[in-house]
């Protein structure tokens, strides 16, 4: 689906997502991991500031390395090179988010193909709300799961145009902005 979504020319960049609730029975909650291609994570979120680095390639999946949001960082008492275990799995902090004062910095975030592999064995791909102001957010459950696709518009003004051919070309598709996406 991701390709068919990258064949219009007015979308700037298609990149799959995943959000998964992992439970956190310590604190009788849930926590929300991000799953990501790290290749697209520069061009979707620019003003993001990291400390440490961002989980990306074979190594990050190995080690189950994640990017911790800054409220996440801040409620844990986390800081690089620590583990946190949750649902059963340990992951190592190679990266904190720094404060954005959005949603962002309540989120854990990890390669796409991790956050995958959490969703199937430990929540049952659960999806929850996204929130993403430069993203228009394409909803679908695949063969190889992901949650949504964020896609970046060349210009926002052709997103009744991208929406039209998106329905026509693929069927059963919801088509959603950001802002409706999160109500």
């Amino acid at each position: 689906i991701v390709e068919e979504i990258k064949r219009s020319p007015e979308i700037e960049i298609a990149s799959p997502i995943i959000v998964a609730q992992i439970p956190d029975p310590k604190k009788n909650r849930k926590i929300l991991l991000y799953g990501y291609e790290s290749s697209y994570v520069k061009k979707i979120k620019p003003d993001w500031r990291i400390k440490g680095e961002m989980p990306a390639g074979w190594e990050a999946l190995r080690l189950n390395k994640i990017l911790v949001g800054s409220d996440i960082a801040e409620e844990e008492g986390l800081k690089i090179g620590d583990t946190i275990s949750y649902g059963g799995w340990t992951f190592l902090v190679s990266g904190i988010l720094e404060r954005t004062f959005s949603k962002d910095d309540a989120f854990i975030y990890a390669e796409i193909r991790t956050t995958q592999e959490v969703a199937i064995k430990v929540t049952g791909l659960r999806v929850i709300e996204i929130e993403d102001p430069t993203c228009i957010l394409k909803h679908r459950i695949t063969d190889d799961p992901i949650s949504a696709v964020a896609v970046k518009l060349k210009d926002t003004a052709s997103f009744m145009e991208v929406k039209s051919d998106l329905t026509k070309r693929i069927p059963n598709i919801k088509t959603v902005t950001v802002s409706d996406a999160v109500k």
